[in-house]
């Protein structure tokens, strides 16, 4: 809500409307009182609007009040004053909202804790809650009163002081954990130390530290449950010992033995030498330790699991020849053993223990395993491999099991069993083939020979075939050591090989034509970030290493060029795009820090899920071209300026020439003239530069207070008339229109006069915190049309950043208000370097330069007809009608203003409902 200085309501969002049941008709423009607040309702806050309008200071408050529907209801309130241009109070700016139900639960939090606190009291359980890092106990009930020993005036103390023994103790660490951490932390049977009548008594406690938390989720106290168990822990203790002197007379067993204990850690309670040896550990390494602690490399095996399970049913578990993985000498070693689990259950047939016997018995399964082992590998490798499997036995090299990939390199059929290697392939020595020799050495030395792609001559179906085949001939023993036969693994790889040549002269005939094109190349993984590149790119960016990482893969890049190549890599790297790049862009040298001007073509490779794989692609150094270019380009200019300056200067001559010597001498009086003249000129330069600021003066002071006065009085006697049936409120409401489009258009002409003045050009102002400073001002009518701004990287320039941001805001002002009914307004603000060269014909900067910015702002509103861009810039035009949009007329000839002085020149181009482009040049 807003009021303004005679308390009545000048606007009210529609949640507010809502809270009274009211309408914006019935609301604005009338007065607490009529908007039916009580009297004394209305004369509070009519005291702390004078209050906020007086001190410039928020006020906030707290009110309930019954409400027509919901009952009593409580609000609370904001006052905040607005300020104009001169700092003066011109409104008051309000917030409300309900807060019965925040007010509600607060009452039924403490309702709550109440009964919280009754409960701990009366719990049969000790029960203790602390507050506060200090641990301030706050309740103690009597059951936790006797177990500590202590009175009832420990409450209020904090725990260390009520209980001084546990400081010592771990109890006071666990409580810092827990109020940090915010973890619940329990414990079964721990020990602990109390003094009682004067007497250090030990106990141990089942007990429980549980983290309170408030609204905010953070930890503000510990409520601790705790049970003595003392009388059982002795009991177990004993009970312990004796088992212990039983277990005594398995010490020197030879067979592995240890106890576990029942609870969820599986506490080794006891382990013999032989145990120890059998995991490779000290007994005293294991005695007391979780399962999972001692024997870390078990976890995971199912060890744990299976114990459970005996705990649970009582059922012994008996398993020979059990697979265990046990870390012996730094290494993980699979041993084998005959494992039993036998329960040791109580007098009340409880499970109290579990009894581990465990036989080693490694080395008859290894031995077992390595001899099923062999002879699985060796018939599944003849009977499943892809490759050519045979056996050629003896000096004479008989062929034995081919199997079918075998016969058919051979290619003479199944028959060749039983046939020496001679007699089946007579064409390894008609051909002069090495390789019966070769099959000899290997019998005789007993060396493998390996030989990769090695080509074969075969007769395949009668037919002399050239093939290549990865070729493997390996000793094969008997028992006695001695060599009996060879076996042969062949693979065939004659595709692989012949496109690997054909790739070999490819890539040669490539670089050939890369290194005598004078081009790189170089290729981005998409996944890794790394680029590697040729060594004519490495010699020409100056690099010291192979490749290049992502984090510095745009640093050789000129700085006004990154962000173009970055865009355009993640263009090729879209899925909608053709995954094309072709840049031209300047890089600087690493050593030498030389430009230099490239010209980068590339395309993007994807896998098969579509996702962008690699980006391949060459480069070209044409600097040499460009310059070469460049040049003639300027010496064309230069020639075409000089023509026409010689085509002048004949005419001046050709009308020097005729002109006649009375000029000549009437040439004296025109000086003298124009020197008045060029006096009265600078004298009225003056004096229009101070009434432009007496203008400016009047126009932001003394021009806008008579209307504000008429549209106070405005709202007084619409009140005053608000029943009138007669045209007197259509009247004042043109009144007040006309008073609020005269301020708006004194406003305008202020900052056009303000914009006319020259101010220091110098600074360097970066656009893209500019535009983003008018988008936060903007905010509002953003959200209310639901706009969608999209804007790219920016350039800095020199510069006056508030006439920058007048610019930003009347062309981003002018694409929200010209938008279409019922479509989203779409607007994006693009920028790009531009040339003198390459500027259209219709601009004319006020200042040369050779390069200029070009800022694009487009919108996809009304638009205009472009036979209409000679007036838009200018003051006082508009092209739509007052009633259709607000406005003076003034933005746009403020825009050209502003770009002016700047030394650029702005444009535009539209179609009617297909909205308009105005593009700004300012010199880079």
């Amino acid at each position: 809500m807003v009021f303004d200085r005679s308390y009545r309501f000048a606007y009210a969002n529609q949640a507010l409307l809502d809270m009274w049941g009211s309408t914006w008709e019935k609301s604005i423009g009338k007065g607490l009182l009529e908007n039916g607040y009580e009297p004394w309702h209305a004369q509070m806050h009519e005291r702390e609007i004078d209050q906020v309008m007086a001190t410039r200071q928020t006020v906030r408050g707290e009110v309930s009040f019954p409400h027509a529907t919901l009952g009593k209801r409580i609000y609370d309130y904001v006052f905040a004053p607005v300020l104009n241009e001169l700092g003066e109070v011109e409104a008051i700016a309000g917030t409300t909202r309900d807060i019965t139900d925040i007010r509600q639960a607060q009452e039924q939090i403490q309702e709550s804790e109440a009964r919280f606190r009754s409960l701990l009291e009366e719990a049969p359980v000790a029960t203790m809650l602390m507050v506060g890092p200090e641990h301030i106990i706050e309740l103690a009930n009597e059951a936790m009163i006797r177990m500590l020993g202590k009175a009832a005036s420990i409450v209020g103390q904090p725990a260390t002081v009520a209980v001084p023994e546990l400081a010592s103790q771990s109890y006071l660490q666990l409580l810092n954990q827990v109020y940090t951490s915010g973890t619940t932390y329990e414990a079964k049977a721990m020990p602990g130390e109390l003094v009682i009548n004067g007497e250090t008594q030990l106990h141990y406690f089942d007990f429980t530290y549980k983290p309170l938390r408030n609204a905010a989720g953070q930890v503000y106290g510990i409520i601790s449950m705790a049970t003595d168990v003392t009388e059982q822990v002795l009991i177990q203790l004993q009970a312990t010992k004796n088992q212990r002197e039983l277990l005594a007379l398995f010490e020197q067993s030879p067979i592995g033995l240890a106890t576990i204990s029942t609870d969820e850690a599986l506490v080794f309670q006891w382990v013999n030498p032989f145990y120890g040896q059998l995991v490779a550990r000290k007994p005293e390494e294991l005695v007391g330790k979780p399962l999972l602690v001692a024997l870390p490399e078990i976890k995971g095996q199912g060890f744990d699991a299976i114990l459970h399970n005996v705990i649970a049913t009582g059922t012994p578990f008996i398993a020979p020849e059990i697979a265990v993985d046990i870390l012996r000498d730094g290494e993980l070693t699979t041993i084998y053993v005959d494992l039993t689990y036998q329960p040791r259950k109580g007098t009340h047939g409880d499970v109290e223990g579990i009894l581990v016997v465990a036989t080693d018995v490694t080395q008859q399964v290894m031995s077992r395993k390595k001899v099923e082992e062999s002879e699985s590998k060796l018939r599944a490798i003849l009977a499943t491999a892809p490759a050519g499997i045979g056996l050629f036995v003896g000096r004479d090299l008989v062929i034995d099991n081919p199997n079918q990939t075998f016969i058919d390199i051979v290619g003479k059929g199944p028959h060749i069993a039983g046939l020496p290697l001679r007699e089946a392939m007579p064409e390894l020595i008609s051909e002069g083939q090495p390789f019966l020799q070769i099959l000899d050495d290997v019998f005789t030395t007993g060396d493998p020979f390996i030989s990769p792609g090695s080509l074969v001559k075969i007769i395949q179906n009668g037919v002399l075939t050239d093939n290549y085949y990865n070729i493997s001939y390996s000793p094969v023993r008997n028992a006695s050591g001695e060599i009996y036969a060879i076996l042969d693994i062949a693979i065939d790889v004659t595709q692989e090989v012949k496109a690997r040549q054909q790739l070999q002269e490819a890539e040669a005939t490539l670089r050939g034509a890369i290194e005598v094109a004078d081009m790189g190349t170089w290729e981005l993984d998409m996944q890794s970030g790394i680029t590697t590149y040729s060594p004519r790119l490495k010699d020409l960016f100056e690099f010291t290493h192979d490749f290049i990482e992502w984090d510095r893969l745009y640093s050789p890049i000129h700085e006004a060029d990154q962000a173009r190549l970055e865009a355009a890599v993640k263009r090729a790297a879209s899925p909608d795009s053709d995954g094309l790049l072709d840049e031209e862009y300047t890089i600087v040298t690493q050593r030498t820090g030389r430009h230099r001007i490239v010209r980068a073509q590339a395309k993007m490779f994807s896998d098969q899920q579509g996702n962008p794989k690699k980006l391949v692609g060459s480069m070209r150094d044409v600097t040499e071209q460009r310059q070469t270019q460049w040049a003639l380009e300027q010496q064309v200019q230069q020639r075409t300026e000089e023509l026409a300056a010689a085509n002048e200067e004949l005419a001046a001559t050709n009308e020097e020439l005729a002109a006649t010597n009375e000029e000549l001498e009437a040439s004296n009086e025109e000086y003298a003239a124009l020197n008045e003249e060029l006096e009265e000129a600078n004298s009225l330069l003056i004096r229009s530069n101070d009434n432009l600021q007496t203008f400016a003066y009047v126009a932001s002071h003394d021009l806008q207070e008579p209307l504000r006065k008429i549209q106070q009085f405005g709202d007084l006697l619409k009140t005053r008339y608000a029943t009138s049936i007669g045209e007197e409120l259509v009247y004042l409401e043109r009144m007040q229109s006309a008073a609020s489009r005269m301020s708006s258009l004194i406003k305008d002409l202020l900052n056009y006069s303000r914009i006319s003045t020259q101010r220091d050009m110098s600074t360097l102002v970066p656009l893209g915190s500019v535009v983003e400073r008018v988008l936060t001002d903007l905010e509002v009518v953003i959200l209310e049309t639901g706009a969608q701004i999209t804007v790219e990287p920016l350039p800095s320039l020199s510069g006056d950043a508030t006439q920058l941001g007048q610019l930003f805001q009347n062309l981003l002002s002018n694409a929200l208000k010209f938008r279409r009914n019922g479509i989203v307004p779409q607007i994006s603000i693009r920028s790009a370097r531009v040339a003198s060269a390459a500027l259209p014909p219709s601009v004319k900067p006020a200042r040369v330069a050779p390069v200029y910015h070009r800022i694009d702002v487009i919108d996809n509103g009304i638009g205009f007809d472009e036979k209409y861009l000679d007036r838009i810039f200018q003051v006082f035009q508009r092209l739509h009608g007052k009633r259709e949009f607000a406005g003076t007329g003034i933005g746009l000839a403020i825009c050209e203003k502003v770009v002016a002085n700047h030394g650029g020149a702005i444009t535009a181009s539209s179609q009617l409902n297909k909205g308009a482009t105005f593009s700004v040049y300012l010199p880079a």
